[in-house]
């Protein structure tokens, strides 16, 4: 993390916000002071109180769409309150009451190459939104999804920029694909991103009322619904103006996991610490 920081270039200027769950030990907040010290950036933990079992109206004996075990060994419904809290609930924290963007990085995700001020560049260039790349979701994880953001669409004759969004999977003849014929929505990949927090606290119409929808729906929590591909639909149904990296960053590298995004093309690193290139999901 302290690399990572090292080289994004903002000179300290902006806080390190650190969400966590109250089970985070407090030696990991002394251990991330200590290393982030040299650099002199304010450290704000912000603690998250994810409740232990799925929210009360899916009612008793209900059990995560992917088992016990889910995403990232994250067990029981962990994961799910996660993707509930990125995609809506973040924005409404008090530790980003006075902030004008956020910039989120996971904690399994490095800054590898020097990387320019993005807070004061997406703020110069007047954008909502900052993604390294685009992603798409298929099959049963968007299962009832596009349904809400056209219904919301259509109420204010947005129609169009939700269409543009889904599509079928189609695979070249002879490979293995599982998605092949399956509903599928593009999104952004958010491990990293830039939000201008204004936007998703007060939304215009169509994108509040699909995010109402959702959130009644409760279907992050049947479907495992993500909120990289949430996050695309409202910018669509908000019309808001989005920036990829690599038009303010192009020497910057970004690596989440095994796979990288930045100067040296897009990689992806297999079991065998073989690098492969590999094409964007989606534009």
């Amino acid at each position: 993390m302290a690399r990572t920081l090292r080289l994004f270039d903002d000179g300290g200027r902006h806080p390190l916000v650190l969400f966590h769950e109250a089970s985070v030990p407090s030696a990991v907040f002394g251990a991330i002071r200590k290393a982030l010290s040299s650099h002199q950036r304010l450290l704000l933990p912000a603690r998250v109180d994810f409740p232990p079992g799925p929210p009360a109206a899916m009612g008793p004996g209900a059990r995560p769409p992917g088992g016990l075990m889910t995403t990232h060994n994250r067990t029981g419904w962990g994961y799910y309150h996660m993707l509930q809290f990125f995609a809506f609930d973040v924005f409404h924290h008090s530790a980003l009451s006075d902030a004008e963007y956020v910039m989120r990085i996971d904690s399994d995700a490095t800054i590898d190459a020097r990387m320019p001020d993005l807070f004061a560049m997406v703020r110069l260039r007047g954008a909502a939104y900052l993604t390294p790349v685009g992603n798409a979701d298929c099959g049963d994880i968007v299962e009832g999804l596009p349904g809400l953001a056209y219904a919301a669409a259509e109420i204010y004759g947005l129609e169009a920029r939700v269409k543009r969004l889904v599509y079928r999977k189609a695979c070249r003849p002879g490979t293995l694909c599982v998605d092949r014929g399956k509903l599928c929505v593009l999104g952004f990949y958010n491990n990293l991103e830039v939000v201008r927090v204004a936007d998703f606290i007060a939304p215009p119409p169509a994108a509040a009322t699909f995010a109402s929808a959702v959130q009644r729906s409760l279907g992050i929590y049947r479907h495992r619904w993500g909120d990289a591909i949430i996050r695309r639909l409202m910018l669509a149904l908000m019309g808001s103006s989005v920036i990829y990296l690599d038009e303010l960053a192009p020497r910057s590298e970004y690596c989440h996991r095994q796979f990288c995004v930045g100067a040296r093309g897009n990689t992806r690193t297999d079991k065998f610490g073989q690098v492969h290139a590999f094409e964007l999901a989606a534009g």
